[in-house]
């Protein structure tokens, strides 16, 4: 089970160090870039999973990154509402 904390990412499984949004980004850049290179050893996730492999740990955390912002983008508009709606 992954646990956020601010914009960072605390893996609970394996005792994985924290994964930033730079390292997902990192991690997601360097799949995504030519398929005839193997990004793997360059990724932040490398060894992270005891079968090597980096994307079936990176695309959960990209998607709890995503779900992550998706809340924050809906909190601030909801502030901006509040707000909005004292001024009134």
């Amino acid at each position: 089970m992954d646990v956020w904390c601010d914009l960072h990412i605390v893996r609970n499984v394996g005792g994985d160090r924290v994964k930033t949004p730079e390292e997902i980004k990192k991690g997601l850049e360097l799949h995504l870039s030519d398929p005839e290179v193997e990004p793997c050893e360059n990724c932040p996730y490398h060894g992270s999973l005891l079968d090597g492999d980096c994307l079936s740990a990176l695309v959960p955390d990209a998607l709890a990154y995503i779900q992550q912002l998706e809340a924050e983008i809906d909190r601030v508009h909801e502030q901006a509402k509040r707000l909005e709606d004292d001024l009134r």
